[in-house]
């Protein structure tokens, strides 16, 4: 598989689903308070599905997406991409100890621990913090280490490691609009949740889009979610046929 395909796929594997519990709607001004009412309305979520399409972008390239989605929380994130006339074509599993990636267009698998491959890829996350980007994307720090920057429009957080620094902007009903963040080599990756669903009393994302770009590459992938369950167990099913070949 070319390498920016993978790319692309692994960085479907790091944005999707926003929950939240119901909506707090009152005046605040300190770092505390907008932090608490972050964590009343953070996801209450054993297991998250939906039917994924959008459109990536590669530096020039274009590429359709559609895909299902299943997770469980703290266990399991699977992704199952199709190909021409829906048959499956590539099939993600990412678990807390690592990723895994079958191709079925050519017989071939991939399988690495996550914490190599996120290295690889420059994308400094763990399991953990790829499963927050997936329930909200607002926990790439401890929340102690967030500054409050004032704004007129909405709440905005602020925070800063030695390698990496990130931005959280908030709307009035603290749900996040907006995440920036950017690594000490110059790659940066930009998260907009335009709009929400509310589904069995959690309000999920609509319109997703995913930026991340790099001093000689662009990745931009846009995508909506529609057959939504929540807290529905769904079968879970990933194995490497033996007759596949490693990548």
């Amino acid at each position: 598989m070319n390498r920016y395909v993978f790319v692309i796929l692994i960085a479907c594997v790091f944005t999707a689903c926003v929950g939240t519990k119901s909506l707090t709607n009152i005046e605040s001004s300190t770092k505390s308070d907008i932090l608490e009412l972050v964590n009343i309305n953070s996801p209450d979520v054993d297991w998250f599905s939906a039917q994924l399409k959008g459109q990536a972008r590669f530096n020039t390239s274009s590429y359709p997406i559609s895909a299902q989605i299943r997770m469980r929380y703290d266990s399991l994130i699977w992704i199952s991409v199709s190909g021409p006339l829906g048959i499956e074509a590539i099939r993600i599993s990412v678990s807390p100890d690592s990723i895994k990636l079958i191709n079925r267009m050519n017989n071939t698998y991939f399988a690495e621990d996550v914490k190599s491959t996120t290295n690889r890829f420059n994308l400094f996350l763990s399991y953990s913090e790829i499963q927050n980007l997936l329930l909200g994307g607002y926990l790439f720090y401890n929340q102690n280490s967030f500054k409050l920057l004032r704004s007129n429009n909405d709440y905005i957080l602020f925070a800063n490691s030695d390698n990496t620094s990130c931005t959280l902007h908030l709307n009035d009903d603290y749900l996040p609009s907006e995440i920036i963040a950017f690594t000490e080599d110059s790659i940066s990756i930009k998260l907009n949740y335009t709009n929400f669903l509310k589904v069995q009393d959690e309000w999920v994302p609509k319109n997703t889009q995913l930026q991340v770009f790099s001093p000689s590459t662009s990745l931009d992938i846009m995508y909506s979610y529609s057959k939504i369950l929540i807290n529905r167990p769904k079968k879970i099913k990933f194995s490497i046929p033996s007759t596949y070949v490693p990548l």
